[in-house]
Protein backbone atom coordinates (compact mmCIF):
# COMPACT_ATOMS: atom_id res chain seq x y z
CA UNK A 1 0.00 0.00 0.00
CA UNK A 2 2.87 2.33 0.47
CA UNK A 3 4.32 1.30 -2.72
CA UNK A 4 1.30 2.88 -4.11
CA UNK A 5 1.18 5.44 -2.10
CA UNK A 6 4.72 6.46 -2.49
CA UNK A 7 3.87 6.53 -6.92
CA UNK A 8 0.71 8.74 -6.61
CA UNK A 9 2.92 10.97 -4.36
CA UNK A 10 5.96 11.18 -7.23
CA UNK A 11 3.58 11.64 -10.05
CA UNK A 12 1.40 14.47 -8.19
CA UNK A 13 4.70 16.42 -7.72
CA UNK A 14 6.26 15.49 -11.19
CA UNK A 15 2.74 17.16 -12.84
CA UNK A 16 2.91 20.30 -9.89
CA UNK A 17 6.88 20.49 -11.47
CA UNK A 18 5.62 20.19 -15.22
CA UNK A 19 3.23 23.16 -14.44
CA UNK A 20 5.38 25.86 -13.08
CA UNK A 21 7.36 25.98 -16.26
CA UNK A 22 6.65 28.30 -18.44
CA UNK A 23 4.15 28.51 -21.28
CA UNK A 24 3.54 24.92 -20.01
CA UNK A 25 0.12 24.21 -21.47
CA UNK A 26 2.03 24.66 -25.26
CA UNK A 27 5.08 22.18 -24.46
CA UNK A 28 3.28 19.32 -23.54
CA UNK A 29 0.87 19.73 -26.47
CA UNK A 30 3.73 19.76 -28.64
CA UNK A 31 3.66 16.67 -30.71
CA UNK A 32 7.35 17.07 -32.05
CA UNK A 33 8.95 17.64 -28.86
CA UNK A 34 6.88 14.94 -26.62
CA UNK A 35 8.38 16.57 -23.72
CA UNK A 36 6.37 15.22 -21.39
CA UNK A 37 6.82 12.01 -22.37
CA UNK A 38 10.67 12.72 -21.97
CA UNK A 39 10.65 14.57 -18.09
CA UNK A 40 8.22 11.02 -17.15
CA UNK A 41 11.20 8.96 -18.22
CA UNK A 42 13.77 11.19 -16.86
CA UNK A 43 12.12 11.31 -13.80
CA UNK A 44 11.64 7.12 -13.66
CA UNK A 45 8.29 7.51 -14.10
CA UNK A 46 8.05 5.54 -17.07
CA UNK A 47 10.63 2.66 -18.53
CA UNK A 48 9.96 3.88 -22.32
CA UNK A 49 7.86 5.46 -24.98
CA UNK A 50 6.38 2.29 -25.40
CA UNK A 51 4.55 2.41 -22.13
CA UNK A 52 2.08 5.00 -22.91
CA UNK A 53 0.63 2.75 -24.93
CA UNK A 54 -0.70 1.27 -21.60
CA UNK A 55 -3.44 3.41 -20.34
CA UNK A 56 -3.77 1.14 -16.90
CA UNK A 57 -0.55 3.32 -15.59
CA UNK A 58 -1.01 5.98 -13.55
CA UNK A 59 1.53 7.93 -15.22
CA UNK A 60 0.13 7.61 -18.16
CA UNK A 61 -3.30 8.81 -17.29
CA UNK A 62 -1.58 11.58 -15.29
CA UNK A 63 0.38 12.60 -18.59
CA UNK A 64 -3.11 12.59 -20.64
CA UNK A 65 -5.11 14.32 -17.47
CA UNK A 66 -2.44 17.39 -18.69
CA UNK A 67 -2.47 17.18 -21.81
CA UNK A 68 -6.22 17.66 -21.86
CA UNK A 69 -5.77 20.28 -18.97
CA UNK A 70 -3.83 22.19 -21.38
CA UNK A 71 -6.36 22.31 -24.14
CA UNK A 72 -8.69 23.60 -22.16
CA UNK A 73 -6.35 26.44 -20.67
CA UNK A 74 -5.42 27.33 -24.30
CA UNK A 75 -8.89 27.04 -25.54
CA UNK A 76 -9.92 29.34 -22.94
CA UNK A 77 -7.26 31.66 -21.71
CA UNK A 78 -4.76 32.49 -24.62
CA UNK A 79 -8.02 32.37 -28.05
CA UNK A 80 -9.94 34.78 -28.94
CA UNK A 81 -12.94 32.95 -30.37
CA UNK A 82 -16.11 34.34 -31.21
CA UNK A 83 -18.96 31.66 -31.10
CA UNK A 84 -22.02 32.14 -32.32
CA UNK A 85 -25.14 31.05 -29.71
CA UNK A 86 -27.05 28.09 -31.65
CA UNK A 87 -30.63 28.05 -30.31
CA UNK A 88 -31.97 24.70 -29.40
CA UNK A 89 -34.04 22.49 -32.54
CA UNK A 90 -37.72 23.03 -32.01
CA UNK A 91 -38.63 19.90 -29.76
CA UNK A 92 -41.79 19.41 -26.80
CA UNK A 93 -43.07 22.35 -25.83
CA UNK A 94 -42.76 23.76 -22.16
CA UNK A 95 -46.73 23.83 -21.96
CA UNK A 96 -46.49 20.31 -22.73
CA UNK A 97 -43.90 19.96 -20.30
CA UNK A 98 -45.75 21.78 -17.98
CA UNK A 99 -49.00 19.56 -18.51
CA UNK A 100 -47.00 16.42 -17.94
CA UNK A 101 -44.63 17.21 -15.00
CA UNK A 102 -48.25 18.60 -13.23
CA UNK A 103 -49.08 15.20 -13.56
CA UNK A 104 -46.33 13.46 -12.46
CA UNK A 105 -46.66 15.47 -9.34
CA UNK A 106 -50.11 14.43 -8.47
CA UNK A 107 -48.94 10.83 -8.91
CA UNK A 108 -45.77 11.48 -6.29
CA UNK A 109 -47.54 13.64 -3.64
CA UNK A 110 -50.56 11.74 -3.46
CA UNK A 111 -48.90 7.48 -3.73
CA UNK A 112 -48.79 5.80 -0.50
CA UNK A 113 -46.57 3.42 -2.28
CA UNK A 114 -44.57 4.62 -5.39
CA UNK A 115 -42.09 6.59 -3.15
CA UNK A 116 -40.05 3.76 -2.09
CA UNK A 117 -37.26 2.73 0.25
CA UNK A 118 -34.78 -0.19 -1.70
CA UNK A 119 -33.94 -3.81 0.54
CA UNK A 120 -30.53 -2.54 2.31
CA UNK A 121 -29.96 -3.23 5.70
CA UNK A 122 -31.01 -0.47 7.51
CA UNK A 123 -33.49 2.41 6.85
CA UNK A 124 -31.59 5.23 7.04
CA UNK A 125 -33.55 8.03 4.74
CA UNK A 126 -32.61 6.11 1.13
CA UNK A 127 -35.71 6.28 -1.23
CA UNK A 128 -36.19 5.17 -4.92
CA UNK A 129 -38.67 5.91 -7.80
CA UNK A 130 -38.43 4.49 -10.79
CA UNK A 131 -39.79 6.74 -14.43
CA UNK A 132 -40.84 9.46 -12.32
CA UNK A 133 -39.40 12.15 -14.63
CA UNK A 134 -42.04 12.52 -17.99
CA UNK A 135 -40.32 11.33 -20.95
CA UNK A 136 -41.32 15.13 -22.58
CA UNK A 137 -39.22 16.43 -19.56
CA UNK A 138 -36.39 13.99 -20.25
CA UNK A 139 -36.40 14.23 -24.13
CA UNK A 140 -35.29 17.86 -23.68
CA UNK A 141 -33.33 17.91 -20.96
CA UNK A 142 -31.55 15.30 -22.50
CA UNK A 143 -31.03 17.23 -25.67
CA UNK A 144 -29.50 20.16 -23.97
CA UNK A 145 -27.22 18.32 -21.65
CA UNK A 146 -25.66 16.98 -25.36
CA UNK A 147 -25.20 20.38 -26.57
CA UNK A 148 -23.55 21.19 -23.41
CA UNK A 149 -21.41 18.04 -23.68
CA UNK A 150 -20.54 18.92 -27.99
CA UNK A 151 -19.29 22.06 -26.32
CA UNK A 152 -14.86 22.27 -26.90
CA UNK A 153 -12.83 22.09 -25.11
CA UNK A 154 -14.35 18.98 -22.96
CA UNK A 155 -14.01 18.86 -19.13
CA UNK A 156 -12.76 15.28 -18.19
CA UNK A 157 -12.81 15.12 -14.53
CA UNK A 158 -9.17 14.62 -13.42
CA UNK A 159 -8.54 11.34 -11.89
CA UNK A 160 -11.16 9.76 -13.70
CA UNK A 161 -9.35 8.65 -16.64
CA UNK A 162 -11.13 10.34 -19.69
CA UNK A 163 -14.51 8.77 -18.41
CA UNK A 164 -16.58 11.04 -17.08
CA UNK A 165 -17.04 14.62 -18.71
CA UNK A 166 -18.16 17.05 -16.12
CA UNK A 167 -20.96 18.94 -17.55
CA UNK A 168 -21.92 21.41 -14.54
CA UNK A 169 -19.81 21.06 -11.44
CA UNK A 170 -19.21 22.75 -8.69
CA UNK A 171 -15.10 22.43 -7.93
CA UNK A 172 -14.21 24.42 -10.43
CA UNK A 173 -15.53 27.80 -9.89
CA UNK A 174 -15.91 27.46 -5.74
CA UNK A 175 -15.73 30.22 -3.33
CA UNK A 176 -12.07 30.81 -1.80
CA UNK A 177 -12.34 33.05 1.21
CA UNK A 178 -10.76 36.22 1.40
CA UNK A 179 -9.97 36.25 -2.56
CA UNK A 180 -13.90 35.60 -4.64
CA UNK A 181 -15.51 38.50 -5.03
CA UNK A 182 -18.39 39.31 -3.05
CA UNK A 183 -21.46 41.59 -3.04
CA UNK A 184 -21.04 44.58 -0.17
CA UNK A 185 -22.82 43.37 3.02
CA UNK A 186 -22.73 39.52 3.01
CA UNK A 187 -22.00 37.78 5.68
CA UNK A 188 -19.38 35.70 4.97
CA UNK A 189 -18.53 32.15 6.88
CA UNK A 190 -15.33 32.60 9.67
CA UNK A 191 -12.09 31.57 8.34
CA UNK A 192 -8.96 30.43 10.51
CA UNK A 193 -5.85 31.97 8.61
CA UNK A 194 -7.82 32.15 5.38
CA UNK A 195 -9.22 28.44 6.06
CA UNK A 196 -12.83 26.93 6.81
CA UNK A 197 -12.33 24.67 10.10
CA UNK A 198 -14.97 22.18 11.22
CA UNK A 199 -14.75 19.28 13.65
CA UNK A 200 -16.43 16.42 13.36
CA UNK A 201 -16.63 13.21 16.09
CA UNK A 202 -16.91 9.64 15.27
CA UNK A 203 -14.45 7.36 16.74
CA UNK A 204 -12.11 10.22 16.95
CA UNK A 205 -12.28 14.06 16.46
CA UNK A 206 -11.23 14.58 13.37
CA UNK A 207 -10.80 18.44 12.02
CA UNK A 208 -11.83 19.22 8.59
CA UNK A 209 -9.86 22.13 6.99
CA UNK A 210 -10.06 23.61 3.04
CA UNK A 211 -9.58 27.16 1.59
CA UNK A 212 -12.91 26.63 -0.80
CA UNK A 213 -16.32 26.01 -0.48
CA UNK A 214 -18.57 24.65 -2.92
CA UNK A 215 -21.31 27.80 -4.24
CA UNK A 216 -24.91 27.25 -3.69
CA UNK A 217 -27.69 28.61 -6.39
CA UNK A 218 -30.96 29.83 -4.90
CA UNK A 219 -34.17 27.90 -5.81
CA UNK A 220 -37.06 29.64 -5.18
CA UNK A 221 -40.45 27.92 -4.54
CA UNK A 222 -43.36 29.78 -6.15
CA UNK A 223 -46.19 31.34 -3.77
CA UNK A 224 -48.90 28.58 -4.44
CA UNK A 225 -46.28 25.38 -4.31
CA UNK A 226 -46.74 24.76 -7.74
CA UNK A 227 -43.35 26.00 -9.59
CA UNK A 228 -39.63 26.26 -8.80
CA UNK A 229 -37.52 29.42 -10.62
CA UNK A 230 -33.39 30.29 -9.91
CA UNK A 231 -33.51 33.49 -8.58
CA UNK A 232 -28.96 33.26 -8.98
CA UNK A 233 -26.98 31.66 -11.41
CA UNK A 234 -26.43 27.99 -10.97
CA UNK A 235 -22.34 27.83 -10.52
CA UNK A 236 -20.45 26.01 -12.71
CA UNK A 237 -22.80 26.50 -15.96
CA UNK A 238 -22.98 29.96 -16.18
CA UNK A 239 -25.71 32.75 -16.68
CA UNK A 240 -29.44 32.38 -17.38
CA UNK A 241 -29.05 34.24 -20.53
CA UNK A 242 -26.69 31.60 -21.84
CA UNK A 243 -28.72 28.71 -21.22
CA UNK A 244 -32.36 29.99 -21.14
CA UNK A 245 -33.76 26.47 -21.92
CA UNK A 246 -31.64 24.63 -19.89
CA UNK A 247 -32.25 26.68 -16.55
CA UNK A 248 -35.74 25.94 -16.71
CA UNK A 249 -35.42 22.35 -17.83
CA UNK A 250 -33.09 21.80 -14.33
CA UNK A 251 -36.11 24.26 -12.75
CA UNK A 252 -38.79 21.24 -13.36
CA UNK A 253 -36.87 18.52 -12.56
CA UNK A 254 -36.24 19.98 -9.54
CA UNK A 255 -39.51 20.16 -8.80
CA UNK A 256 -40.31 16.63 -9.75
CA UNK A 257 -37.44 15.55 -7.33
CA UNK A 258 -38.57 17.73 -4.61
CA UNK A 259 -41.27 15.13 -3.27
CA UNK A 260 -38.61 12.23 -2.78
CA UNK A 261 -35.93 14.83 -1.09
CA UNK A 262 -38.40 15.68 0.95
CA UNK A 263 -39.10 12.23 2.34
CA UNK A 264 -35.56 11.75 2.56
CA UNK A 265 -35.08 15.49 4.74
CA UNK A 266 -37.58 14.55 6.90
CA UNK A 267 -36.59 10.69 7.78
CA UNK A 268 -35.34 10.82 11.41
CA UNK A 269 -33.01 8.16 11.24
CA UNK A 270 -32.86 6.34 15.19
CA UNK A 271 -30.82 3.13 16.03
CA UNK A 272 -32.69 0.05 16.17
CA UNK A 273 -31.09 -2.80 17.93
CA UNK A 274 -31.16 -5.33 14.53
CA UNK A 275 -32.56 -8.99 14.56
CA UNK A 276 -28.83 -10.23 14.04
CA UNK A 277 -27.35 -8.23 17.06
CA UNK A 278 -29.96 -9.20 19.36
CA UNK A 279 -29.39 -13.02 18.36
CA UNK A 280 -25.44 -12.20 18.96
CA UNK A 281 -26.53 -10.49 22.83
CA UNK A 282 -28.29 -13.51 23.37
CA UNK A 283 -25.71 -15.95 22.44
CA UNK A 284 -23.46 -14.06 24.23
CA UNK A 285 -25.45 -13.90 27.23
CA UNK A 286 -25.49 -17.41 27.10
CA UNK A 287 -22.10 -18.76 26.94
CA UNK A 288 -21.07 -18.31 30.06
CA UNK A 289 -23.25 -20.73 31.67
CA UNK A 290 -25.08 -23.18 29.61
CA UNK A 291 -25.36 -27.08 28.47
CA UNK A 292 -23.59 -27.94 25.50
CA UNK A 293 -27.29 -29.42 24.91
CA UNK A 294 -29.03 -26.17 25.89
CA UNK A 295 -26.15 -24.59 23.44
CA UNK A 296 -27.53 -26.10 20.54
CA UNK A 297 -31.11 -25.18 20.99
CA UNK A 298 -30.51 -21.80 21.41
CA UNK A 299 -28.64 -22.22 18.12
CA UNK A 300 -31.78 -24.02 16.35
CA UNK A 301 -34.02 -21.60 17.89
CA UNK A 302 -32.32 -18.87 16.62
CA UNK A 303 -31.95 -19.82 13.26
CA UNK A 304 -35.60 -21.14 12.80
CA UNK A 305 -36.52 -17.39 13.79
CA UNK A 306 -33.80 -16.11 11.51
CA UNK A 307 -35.62 -17.97 8.47
CA UNK A 308 -39.44 -17.05 9.84
CA UNK A 309 -38.07 -13.09 9.90
CA UNK A 310 -36.79 -13.56 6.31
CA UNK A 311 -40.16 -15.06 5.25
CA UNK A 312 -41.66 -12.01 6.87
CA UNK A 313 -39.55 -9.48 4.93
CA UNK A 314 -39.98 -11.40 1.43
CA UNK A 315 -44.13 -11.01 2.05
CA UNK A 316 -43.72 -7.74 3.03
CA UNK A 317 -41.79 -6.92 0.20
CA UNK A 318 -44.24 -8.27 -2.10
CA UNK A 319 -46.90 -7.38 -0.66
CA UNK A 320 -45.83 -3.55 -1.24
CA UNK A 321 -44.88 -4.35 -4.82
CA UNK A 322 -48.23 -5.69 -5.35
CA UNK A 323 -49.60 -2.00 -3.64
CA UNK A 324 -47.36 -0.52 -6.66
CA UNK A 325 -48.63 -2.13 -9.07
CA UNK A 326 -51.77 -1.33 -8.23
CA UNK A 327 -51.84 2.33 -7.92
CA UNK A 328 -49.63 2.63 -11.35
CA UNK A 329 -52.65 0.68 -12.52
CA UNK A 330 -54.89 3.68 -11.71
CA UNK A 331 -52.67 6.12 -12.58
CA UNK A 332 -54.92 8.19 -14.43
CA UNK A 333 -57.30 8.62 -11.46
CA UNK A 334 -54.09 10.61 -9.97
CA UNK A 335 -54.08 12.81 -12.97
CA UNK A 336 -57.52 14.18 -12.86
CA UNK A 337 -57.22 15.12 -9.46
CA UNK A 338 -56.74 19.32 -8.85
CA UNK A 339 -53.54 20.72 -9.55
CA UNK A 340 -53.32 21.69 -6.01
CA UNK A 341 -52.69 17.55 -5.50
CA UNK A 342 -49.06 18.58 -7.08
CA UNK A 343 -48.59 21.76 -4.74
CA UNK A 344 -45.78 21.56 -2.80
CA UNK A 345 -46.25 21.48 1.55
CA UNK A 346 -47.22 24.67 2.76
CA UNK A 347 -43.67 24.74 4.95
CA UNK A 348 -41.87 25.30 1.94
CA UNK A 349 -43.88 27.77 -0.41
CA UNK A 350 -42.64 31.30 -1.27
CA UNK A 351 -38.82 30.35 0.61
CA UNK A 352 -35.53 30.18 -1.02
CA UNK A 353 -33.93 26.73 -1.03
CA UNK A 354 -29.76 26.45 -1.11
CA UNK A 355 -29.40 24.10 -3.97
CA UNK A 356 -25.81 22.46 -5.01
CA UNK A 357 -26.50 21.23 -8.89
CA UNK A 358 -24.09 18.69 -10.77
CA UNK A 359 -24.39 17.34 -14.57
CA UNK A 360 -21.83 14.66 -15.50
CA UNK A 361 -21.62 11.92 -17.99
CA UNK A 362 -20.03 8.83 -17.67
CA UNK A 363 -18.56 7.84 -21.04
CA UNK A 364 -17.10 4.36 -22.11
CA UNK A 365 -15.38 2.83 -24.63
CA UNK A 366 -16.24 -1.01 -25.67
CA UNK A 367 -14.40 -3.30 -23.07
CA UNK A 368 -13.97 -0.08 -20.58
CA UNK A 369 -15.25 -0.33 -16.94
CA UNK A 370 -15.25 2.59 -14.16
CA UNK A 371 -15.56 2.02 -10.44
CA UNK A 372 -16.17 5.02 -8.07
CA UNK A 373 -14.50 5.21 -4.90
CA UNK A 374 -15.87 5.91 -1.66
CA UNK A 375 -17.38 9.35 -0.97
CA UNK A 376 -19.75 12.10 0.69
CA UNK A 377 -20.22 15.31 -1.39
CA UNK A 378 -19.01 18.29 1.20
CA UNK A 379 -17.78 19.20 4.35
CA UNK A 380 -19.94 20.95 7.21
CA UNK A 381 -17.81 24.03 7.00
CA UNK A 382 -19.11 24.28 3.32
CA UNK A 383 -22.61 22.83 2.86
CA UNK A 384 -24.29 20.76 5.41
CA UNK A 385 -25.85 18.87 3.41
CA UNK A 386 -29.40 17.07 4.28
CA UNK A 387 -29.71 15.33 1.24
CA UNK A 388 -28.37 14.17 -2.19
CA UNK A 389 -30.75 13.63 -5.61
CA UNK A 390 -29.55 11.63 -8.24
CA UNK A 391 -31.28 11.37 -11.50
CA UNK A 392 -29.72 8.75 -13.92
CA UNK A 393 -30.55 8.90 -17.55
CA UNK A 394 -29.18 7.05 -20.30
CA UNK A 395 -28.66 7.38 -23.55
CA UNK A 396 -27.06 4.12 -24.59
CA UNK A 397 -27.29 1.47 -21.81
CA UNK A 398 -23.83 0.26 -20.01
CA UNK A 399 -24.02 -3.36 -18.60
CA UNK A 400 -24.26 -1.83 -14.85
CA UNK A 401 -24.12 0.46 -12.54
CA UNK A 402 -24.63 0.74 -8.71
CA UNK A 403 -24.70 2.47 -5.75
CA UNK A 404 -23.45 1.17 -2.63
CA UNK A 405 -23.55 2.72 0.41
CA UNK A 406 -21.32 2.44 3.51
CA UNK A 407 -22.32 3.96 7.29
CA UNK A 408 -22.09 3.21 10.44
CA UNK A 409 -20.59 1.12 12.85
CA UNK A 410 -21.44 -2.34 11.88
CA UNK A 411 -23.58 -4.46 14.02
CA UNK A 412 -24.53 -7.79 11.92
CA UNK A 413 -22.49 -9.76 14.33
CA UNK A 414 -21.02 -13.33 13.31
CA UNK A 415 -22.20 -16.32 15.23
CA UNK A 416 -20.18 -17.30 17.90
CA UNK A 417 -20.14 -20.64 16.72
CA UNK A 418 -17.57 -19.30 13.95
CA UNK A 419 -14.17 -20.07 14.74
CA UNK A 420 -10.68 -18.48 13.74
CA UNK A 421 -7.44 -20.32 14.04
CA UNK A 422 -4.46 -18.59 16.63
CA UNK A 423 -1.30 -20.64 17.15
CA UNK A 424 -2.70 -23.77 16.07
CA UNK A 425 -5.96 -23.47 18.77
CA UNK A 426 -9.60 -22.81 17.30
CA UNK A 427 -10.96 -19.61 19.47
CA UNK A 428 -14.51 -18.34 18.78
CA UNK A 429 -14.21 -15.41 16.76
CA UNK A 430 -13.93 -12.25 18.34
CA UNK A 431 -15.94 -9.19 17.29
CA UNK A 432 -12.96 -7.29 17.37
CA UNK A 433 -12.55 -8.73 13.95
CA UNK A 434 -15.15 -7.22 12.41
CA UNK A 435 -14.75 -3.84 10.47
CA UNK A 436 -15.90 -0.47 12.33
CA UNK A 437 -18.15 0.46 8.91
CA UNK A 438 -21.04 -1.99 7.58
CA UNK A 439 -21.73 -1.95 4.25
CA UNK A 440 -25.69 -0.76 3.67
CA UNK A 441 -25.83 -2.78 -0.12
CA UNK A 442 -26.16 -1.76 -3.45
CA UNK A 443 -29.05 0.11 -5.06
CA UNK A 444 -29.50 -1.04 -9.05
CA UNK A 445 -29.34 2.93 -10.76
CA UNK A 446 -29.75 1.42 -14.35
CA UNK A 447 -30.80 -1.44 -15.89
CA UNK A 448 -33.57 -1.41 -13.81
CA UNK A 449 -36.73 -3.45 -15.57
CA UNK A 450 -39.80 -1.70 -15.25
CA UNK A 451 -43.55 -1.69 -16.69
CA UNK A 452 -43.32 1.94 -18.18
CA UNK A 453 -43.45 2.15 -21.90
CA UNK A 454 -41.52 4.79 -21.59
CA UNK A 455 -38.76 4.67 -18.81
CA UNK A 456 -36.90 7.74 -17.69
CA UNK A 457 -34.36 6.25 -15.07
CA UNK A 458 -34.13 5.98 -11.57
CA UNK A 459 -33.60 8.77 -9.02
CA UNK A 460 -32.16 7.98 -5.81
CA UNK A 461 -32.01 10.71 -2.68
CA UNK A 462 -30.23 9.83 0.43
CA UNK A 463 -28.74 12.03 2.99
CA UNK A 464 -25.04 12.69 2.55
CA UNK A 465 -23.37 11.59 5.74
CA UNK A 466 -23.73 7.85 4.08
CA UNK A 467 -20.34 7.30 1.81
CA UNK A 468 -21.44 5.93 -0.96
CA UNK A 469 -19.81 5.53 -4.52
CA UNK A 470 -20.49 4.01 -7.86
CA UNK A 471 -20.34 0.10 -7.87
CA UNK A 472 -19.43 -0.26 -11.27
CA UNK A 473 -20.34 0.37 -14.85
CA UNK A 474 -19.23 -1.16 -17.74
CA UNK A 475 -19.25 -1.63 -21.45
CA UNK A 476 -18.69 -4.95 -22.75
CA UNK A 477 -19.40 -5.32 -26.29
CA UNK A 478 -16.02 -6.99 -27.48
CA UNK A 479 -15.90 -4.95 -31.28
CA UNK A 480 -13.77 -1.98 -31.00
CA UNK A 481 -15.66 0.17 -33.28
CA UNK A 482 -18.64 0.22 -31.31
CA UNK A 483 -19.79 3.45 -30.34
CA UNK A 484 -19.19 4.17 -26.74
CA UNK A 485 -21.56 3.62 -24.10
CA UNK A 486 -23.06 6.96 -21.97
CA UNK A 487 -24.05 7.33 -18.92
CA UNK A 488 -26.08 10.88 -17.82
CA UNK A 489 -26.20 11.77 -14.95
CA UNK A 490 -27.88 15.29 -12.86
CA UNK A 491 -27.58 15.42 -9.15
CA UNK A 492 -29.21 18.33 -6.79
CA UNK A 493 -27.53 18.59 -3.68
CA UNK A 494 -29.65 20.58 -0.65
CA UNK A 495 -28.38 22.39 1.91
CA UNK A 496 -29.31 23.26 5.02
CA UNK A 497 -30.73 26.80 4.71
CA UNK A 498 -29.43 27.51 8.28
CA UNK A 499 -25.70 27.70 7.00
CA UNK A 500 -23.99 30.63 6.23
CA UNK A 501 -22.36 29.67 3.10
CA UNK A 502 -22.28 32.19 0.36
CA UNK A 503 -25.06 31.55 -2.63
CA UNK A 504 -24.41 32.64 -5.69
CA UNK A 505 -26.42 35.92 -4.76
CA UNK A 506 -23.69 36.49 -2.77
CA UNK A 507 -20.61 35.80 -4.93
CA UNK A 508 -19.89 37.65 -8.12
CA UNK A 509 -20.25 36.00 -11.33
CA UNK A 510 -16.58 34.69 -11.72
CA UNK A 511 -16.17 32.87 -14.81
CA UNK A 512 -13.87 33.50 -18.05
CA UNK A 513 -15.68 32.94 -20.96
CA UNK A 514 -15.36 33.41 -24.68
CA UNK A 515 -16.59 36.54 -27.02
CA UNK A 516 -19.91 35.97 -28.62
CA UNK A 517 -20.93 37.49 -31.31
CA UNK A 518 -19.27 39.21 -34.29
CA UNK A 519 -16.11 40.26 -34.51
CA UNK A 520 -14.58 44.39 -33.76
CA UNK A 521 -12.11 46.43 -34.33
CA UNK A 522 -8.43 45.59 -32.93
CA UNK A 523 -8.37 48.73 -31.40
CA UNK A 524 -10.78 47.79 -29.00
CA UNK A 525 -10.02 44.52 -27.87
CA UNK A 526 -7.34 45.39 -25.44
CA UNK A 527 -9.63 48.01 -23.64
CA UNK A 528 -12.94 45.48 -23.87
CA UNK A 529 -10.90 42.61 -22.61
CA UNK A 530 -9.20 44.00 -20.12
CA UNK A 531 -12.45 45.14 -18.65
CA UNK A 532 -14.20 41.93 -19.07
CA UNK A 533 -11.99 39.90 -16.84
CA UNK A 534 -11.80 41.85 -13.66
CA UNK A 535 -13.20 39.98 -11.13
CA UNK A 536 -12.67 37.17 -12.85
CA UNK A 537 -10.02 34.38 -13.01
CA UNK A 538 -8.23 32.30 -15.64
CA UNK A 539 -9.15 28.52 -16.95
CA UNK A 540 -5.60 28.02 -15.32
CA UNK A 541 -6.06 29.49 -11.66
CA UNK A 542 -9.75 27.72 -12.29
CA UNK A 543 -8.00 24.16 -12.60
CA UNK A 544 -5.39 24.80 -9.98
CA UNK A 545 -8.43 25.66 -7.60
CA UNK A 546 -10.05 22.38 -8.73
CA UNK A 547 -7.17 20.37 -8.07
CA UNK A 548 -6.59 22.23 -3.91
CA UNK A 549 -10.31 21.45 -3.36
CA UNK A 550 -9.98 17.71 -4.25
CA UNK A 551 -7.23 17.29 -1.98
CA UNK A 552 -8.27 19.04 0.85
CA UNK A 553 -11.48 17.07 0.28
CA UNK A 554 -9.29 13.60 0.19
CA UNK A 555 -9.67 12.28 3.65
CA UNK A 556 -7.10 9.45 5.19
CA UNK A 557 -7.75 8.19 8.32
CA UNK A 558 -5.06 7.59 10.71
CA UNK A 559 -6.57 5.86 13.12
CA UNK A 560 -5.72 2.16 13.71
CA UNK A 561 -9.07 0.94 14.26
CA UNK A 562 -10.24 2.82 11.15
CA UNK A 563 -6.83 1.19 8.99
CA UNK A 564 -7.38 -2.35 9.95
CA UNK A 565 -9.37 -3.54 7.42
CA UNK A 566 -9.84 -0.34 5.21
CA UNK A 567 -7.00 2.15 4.34
CA UNK A 568 -9.48 4.46 5.42
CA UNK A 569 -9.06 6.82 2.06
CA UNK A 570 -12.61 8.33 0.66
CA UNK A 571 -13.06 11.45 -0.77
CA UNK A 572 -15.80 14.45 -0.03
CA UNK A 573 -15.64 15.05 -3.73
CA UNK A 574 -15.87 12.31 -6.30
CA UNK A 575 -17.77 13.16 -9.67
Amino acid sequence: MDYYQSIDQQISQFCEKIREKPSWPFKVLDESKELAIKWAMEAQLLASEDEMKDDGLPVVQAIHDLKAEARRIITLDYELRFEVQEPLQEGVSFDKIDHDVTNALKFARESKYYIAQPQLKEKVGVFVTDDLVPASLQSELLRSLGVLAQKEPKDMHPGSGGKVQDLIHPSLYPYKGAISPVHPGVTLPRLDNGVFKTKQSTFTDYTFESRYAWVPSVFHISEDGLDVSVKSYINGLGPRERHPDLYRLIEKVFLVVLPQLERTREWKYEYEMTPAEARWVDRTDARGGTTRENWLKLLDAQHTEKEAQEEAEAKRGADFAEQQARELGRISEFHSLDCSAAAVPEKYRGKDLKVIVKAANYILKPGQEYVGTWHMEGMDFNIDFTEEGDKGSDEEDEDEDEDADDPEPEHDYPSDWEYTEYNGERQPRSTSELPIFTELGTVPATGVVTKSNHPTGRIITFPNWIQHKVGGISHSVSDPAAPPATRRILCFFLVDENQTDPDDNDTAFYHSYTTSGKEIPAELRSYIVTAAIEGTITREEAERWRRELMMDRKIKATDFRETRFWDGSYSLCEH
